[in-house]
């Protein structure tokens, strides 16, 4: 029964870190940006709340500048901003996990390997993607 408990825990541990990883620039600006507020006399609550809003505004304004820029420069560079990192962290989070579970192999690298496209390809289509508006 442990055994179990302890798979479920990492999984959801696992999900909760791709979720951080798929959104890590805005994520990473937020805590930075909550730091900041927080040495800065705001308090914790006041710092969490506001580096929340730092970061839930930086990926709307990036997904608003790339869906509505129609330069390819600008779109390529918003993609590589938002996209790299989460790949770095995407390969990143396999390689710290994995010996936790399994003996280090050539495996590991290769699964690294895709999950870091994987998690580059989603942070972009996460920024591509429209809202559900009935317009």
């Amino acid at each position: 029964m442990i055994g179990l408990i302890g798979l479920v825990t990492l999984l959801a541990f696992c999900a909760l870190l791709y979720f951080c990883a798929v959104y890590i620039v805005p994520f990473a600006v937020g805590v930075w940006v909550a730091f900041w507020a927080i040495h800065a006399g705001s308090g914790e609550i006041g710092g969490f709340a506001i580096g929340a809003v730092a970061g839930v505004a930086l990926f709307l304004i990036g997904k608003v500048i790339f869906q509505t820029s129609r330069s390819s420069a600008v779109r390529l560079l918003i993609v590589m901003v938002f996209g790299i990192p989460a790949a770095i962290a995407g390969f990143n989070l396999v390689q710290q996990i994995w010996p936790l579970v399994l003996p280090a192999t050539d495996w590991q690298y290769v699964i690294g390997l895709v999950t870091a496209v994987a998690t580059g390809t989603i942070a972009i289509a996460r920024l591509s993607v429209r809202g559900t508006g009935s317009t």
